[in-house]
């Protein structure tokens, strides 16, 4: 069987390749790879460099006419009114939209997708994506001719459209592989339907079908190639001392974890080592990791120049920290056994609403969610954090929502307190099942099987 897999960015890169879910079907089939070489969104990532078990690579540059056309259609869409979705939805895509669009915009798409225009819209632009076609994608189609398409993907960006799109007019199975938990309900711009989606878990599985219209057989809970390395057995865990240095052994730690949200994470940082100095919180050792593309927070280039009393930042992210954030703003892509390792060595994950929070769950740590309402400049914190995708871990009775900074010494109290209750940890890893199902095999040999089936359906 020939498999074509279409990489675009350097975070599925991270997430699929550095995490070897591809690797039982590179050694068992023939695959190629699809990269659009130089691209921006693949970042420091060279194609070029990358072990791919000596699998073939194929440069395919974006069709930009047709990528807009797909972003148009997509926009119109999503804007509209829709009776299966809630008005709370459609109201936070319309003012997720306006921030990074001009004003003029949101009031052209909103007016496209008025009932009786919008059929005009549709046939029109569909004409004109007719029009302008992605003659390079035909042209490796036909050549290479493929049993099977694979696009692990965000759910938007420069092949997931004409892939599915080209997938179907060949008659061949597309089968995407969704990268990030809020994918299915925000950034999906899959204006085509017919496809397999694998999604991590219930949650994702739900999203799928309320917010992206799918069937419900083509929505195949699978869990997650980046996270699939909590799921493996380590038997030699990392000792808390071997770690970092200067932990001590008898000491609760704080694992800090950084988000992209633009919270001024330094000055939390500051109140919790100022509040061990004074005696406010028990001796414990704090570790910060700043999200890996999250700049340090707000004004993040103080961590460079001060030097707390408590705090230690996590040695893999020590580069990243000493960035000039005006100059260098590229992803960092810390390797994932350094994350779980990281995870393993702390008691309480402390974080501004960020996907590390469901990690922390996954292996049973005391979960601790700073809601930042009292900070202006979080924009993207206050444009994101009514999303739906996060409603379950907020409502968790195990988590712990601080509803701004003054609440930050008061929440880690009680996350220490709740840290020596085991029944809790247990807890913590059974409800994470709801958004990462668990599976007794790894990613990449159930993928093996998963598409040799979708194969044998293909043929039969």
């Amino acid at each position: 069987m020939k498999i074509l897999i279409f990489i675009e960015t350097d975070v599925i890169v991270r997430h699929f390749v550095f995490s070897n879910a591809f690797k039982k079907i590179n050694d068992s089939h023939e695959v190629v790879y699809i990269f659009p070489y130089g691209d921006k969104r693949l970042g420091e990532i060279k194609p070029q460099n990358l072990d791919l078990d000596n699998c073939r690579k194929i440069n395919l540059q974006p069709c930009i006419k047709r990528l807009k056309l797909w972003r148009i259609r997509f926009f119109v869409e999503k804007l509209r009114d829709k009776k299966d979705i809630p008005k709370k939805v459609i109201k936070q895509w319309r003012k997720d939209f306006k921030v990074g669009n001009p004003l003029y915009a949101s009031y052209i798409y909103r007016f496209f997708s008025l009932p009786i225009v919008f059929r005009l819209f549709t046939t029109i632009v569909n004409f004109l994506i007719s029009k302008n076609q992605n003659k390079a994608m035909i042209e490796i189609l036909s050549k290479e001719k493929p049993d099977l398409l694979i696009p692990p993907s965000v759910l938007e960006g420069t092949y997931i459209d004409d892939v599915v799109f080209y997938g179907n007019k060949i008659n061949k199975p597309v089968l995407v592989i969704m990268n990030s938990w809020d994918n299915p309900l925000t950034k999906r711009s899959v204006v085509n339907k017919d496809y397999y989606l694998l999604v991590w878990g219930k949650q994702t599985k739900f999203h799928a079908l309320k917010y992206m219209g799918l069937k419900e057989d083509k929505v195949i809970e699978f869990g997650s190639a980046q996270f699939d390395i909590y799921n493996m057995q380590n038997k030699n865990k990392p000792n808390k001392n071997n770690y970092i240095k200067d932990l001590e052994l008898n000491s609760k730690t704080l694992l800090y974890a950084g988000s992209s949200k633009i919270a001024d994470e330094f000055s939390h940082l500051l109140a919790i080592d100022n509040a061990i100095l004074k005696g406010l919180l028990p001796k414990i050792k704090v570790i910060y990791r700043p999200h890996p593309w999250g700049g340090c927070g707000y004004q993040g280039y103080r961590f460079k120049n001060y030097n707390f009393q408590n705090v230690v930042y996590d040695q893999n992210m020590m580069s990243y920290i000493s960035r000039d954030f005006e100059k260098d703003h590229s992803k960092f892509l810390p390797d994932l056994e350094s994350t779980k390792d990281l995870l393993d060595s702390v008691d309480i994950v402390l974080s501004p609403l960020s996907t590390i929070l469901l990690e922390a769950i996954m292996i049973g740590k005391i979960p601790v969610c700073l809601m930042i309402e009292d900070e202006i400049q979080a924009k993207h914190f206050h444009m994101v954090k009514r999303s739906p995708h996060f409603e379950e871990i907020l409502m968790n009775k195990n988590v712990i929502v601080l509803e701004g900074k003054k609440f930050l010494i008061r929440g880690i109290l009680e996350a220490l307190k709740k840290s020596e209750m085991k029944t809790i940890s247990s807890q913590l890893r059974k409800d994470s099942e709801f958004f990462i199902t668990r599976f007794s095999k790894p990613f990449n040999q159930r993928l093996l099987e998963l598409v040799d089936k979708l194969y044998i359906k293909s043929i039969s």
